[in-house]
């Protein structure tokens, strides 16, 4: 059976989404290492240093299990290393716009938050349509 639309766009999009966060992972190093003064300077203490550095390195690890998620949904027809970081990172957002919501994050502040929970879900949607379902079930 060949791919469905709907499989090749998701993994599409969370390749798409390792990129951005091994470009964001770089940047964040880059300044770091540069000081740059927005986040490297010569003020940065060793906590924030450490709590900078795990974040890097959190964010090229979600890179790698995006990247492998959508080769196994690809290749071997595995959609659980794909669904699970973007479903974790999903709760996480959702519990961050909720407080954001009823602290004083402005509207824009909102809605852009509103937006990238809807690019993170969208994969998984794409994935539990039926052309998804069936695809992955063979």
């Amino acid at each position: 059976m060949k791919r469905p639309i709907t499989v090749v766009m998701a993994s599409s999009l969370a390749v798409c989404y390792s990129v951005v966060l091994v470009g964001v992972a770089i940047a964040l190093m880059y300044d770091y290492l540069g000081s740059h003064g927005h986040i490297g300077s010569e003020h940065l203490v060793g906590t924030a240093a450490q709590g900078l550095k795990f974040t890097v390195g959190m964010l090229l690890v979600g890179s790698v299990l995006l990247a492998a998620g959508s080769y196994r949904l690809l290749v071997k027809r595995r959609q659980v290393l794909l669904i699970a970081p973007l479903s974790i990172l999903f709760v996480i957002g959702c519990i961050g716009e909720t407080a954001d919501a009823l602290g004083t994050a402005s509207l824009s502040s909102n809605l852009i938050g509103a937006g990238i929970l809807i690019l993170i879900v969208l994969p998984v949607g794409l994935l539990l349509t039926t052309s998804g379902r069936l695809w992955t079930k063979q």
